[in-house]
């Protein structure tokens, strides 16, 4: 699970910069900047393709670029980026950049830099009381041990990832009965899935995932909730935003999608 206190959140750094390490851009290409809006901190970037990791990415802002601001389903406004500065202990990894102005009424969840658009394809929300998508859910639970008939839905989104011409689904779902406090109470679960048609059949594939089947003692569970879904690197494919929070703490990462196969792209966050 995702803990962003002083040494897990350097932990984080040191193994985000070994992921990316020889993945940075080319000399004199300029990089996409990517923050989240919630925790106003700076993701990391894009450049060709590849992705670039926060303390890369923060070198090269100086404060007065320029943002496309998109919320879960759609581009909202236009918005400029403040200097990225250290959040301070405990997470003085963390860059902070501030987007202004905000938009009225709106919710922002991730702004974007450059003069191109990060929404190439429709995202549509569809009704979260789908019996179908229910049944999806309790199947997954039961695979891991929970019981939970016509389980309950956060989200459910709908939109074609990779340009391929057929729609994938994502769908979140919680339940913590005691609330999101220390302790994880039989049958609590946060779950992000995708539904998607891999050689003419639909799987179901988990992109991030907890499961208490005991009462857990001090175990911190999480919360997983879809954030935006968005074209970050510019490759015609659309990255999943997920935000996760636990009792002490906050953070979104950014996860790429390569046939069937999820992967962890860049993360964002702080905590005590």
């Amino acid at each position: 699970m995702p803990r962003f206190n002083c040494s897990v959140m350097g932990l984080s750094v040191l193994l985000l910069g070994l992921a990316f390490a020889g993945r940075n851009q080319a000399p004199g290409e300029q990089a996409v900047p990517i923050v989240d809006i919630t925790n106003r901190c700076l993701l990391g970037g894009a450049a060709g393709g590849m992705w670039v990791k926060p303390e890369v990415m923060a070198k090269q802002l100086k404060g007065g670029e320029k943002y496309g601001l998109y919320s879960l389903t759609g581009f909202i406004s236009n918005g400029a980026g403040s200097e990225p500065l250290s959040a301070g202990p405990p997470c003085a990894e963390t860059y902070v950049v501030k987007i202004g102005p905000a938009p009225q009424g709106k919710k922002v969840a991730v702004a974007v830099g450059g003069q191109l658009s990060a929404l190439p394809r429709t995202v549509t929300v569809l009704s979260s009381s789908s019996a179908m998508y229910r049944q999806v859910v309790s199947d997954d639970l039961k695979a891991h041990g929970i019981t939970a008939k016509a389980a309950p839905l956060n989200q459910v989104l709908k939109a074609d990832l990779d340009g391929d011409g057929l729609d994938e689904v994502l769908l979140s779902a919680s339940r913590y009965a005691g609330g999101l406090g220390p302790n994880s109470k039989a049958g609590d679960y946060s779950i992000v899935l995708l539904r998607k048609i891999i050689n003419g059949k639909v799987e179901t594939i988990p992109i991030v995932s907890e499961y208490h089947r005991a009462k857990g003692n001090f175990d911190a569970p999480s919360q997983y909730l879809i954030g935006s879904v968005l074209d970050l690197n510019r490759d015609g494919k659309m990255e999943i935003i997920i935000y996760g929070k636990y009792y002490e703490g906050e953070w979104a990462a950014v996860y790429s999608l390569d046939g069937n196969k999820i992967k962890e792209v860049l993360k964002c966050g702080c905590g005590s």
